[in-house]
């Protein structure tokens, strides 16, 4: 500041002030001048219940802040589906069980109404059981066809790479 030298002014501040200097609203700073330091005015005691809600009505952020909403969370949304889902599947377990509870009621009274002679059958499996040379032999067949088809997809996805 060219209306005082600042080194002496430093040497001869008092108690509450301060050299400063500001940024304008280019962003530039000022000239430092002399400035007065207002001391803090806040308590470091606890704040009683009065002086709480006194600060609190008249707090400006009191309009957008002050009412409370309790708005459904994420967590509460999930515990709704499980729980619906559950019942859900509760549901379904307790209709099978009715189905199957007529079910095995409508063929007890079949099957004590109709009188059947009962005979034994032998059940016959559909696939022929392999013989240990026919299951070497099945195996290598497979190995060999599936190295070919991987030589084959590789050969053609590496032309179409080049």
């Amino acid at each position: 500041n060219e209306a005082f030298d600042t080194e002496e002014v430093l040497q001869a501040l008092g108690v509450g002030e301060a050299l400063v200097s500001v940024l304008d609203e280019k962003g530039v700073p000022t000239v430092v001048d002399r400035a007065n330091i207002l001391p803090p005015r806040s308590s470091m005691n606890a704040v009683t219940a009065a002086e709480l809600s006194a600060a609190v009505a008249a707090s400006p952020l009191k309009q957008k802040y002050g009412i409370t909403q309790d708005r459904f969370s994420a967590h509460e949304e999930l515990q709704e589906i499980r729980a619906d889902e559950q019942q859900a599947a509760e549901e379904e377990a307790a209709a099978k069980q009715r189905a199957a509870a007529r079910k095995a009621a409508s063929t007890a009274k079949k099957t004590s109404t109709t009188k059947k002679t009962t005979t034994t059958r032998k059940t016959t499996s559909s696939r022929k059981k392999q013989s240990p040379l026919e299951k070497a032999v099945n195996s290598a067949a497979n190995t060999i066809g599936r190295e070919i088809g991987k030589k084959v997809v590789r050969g053609l996805f590496g032309t179409f790479l080049r």
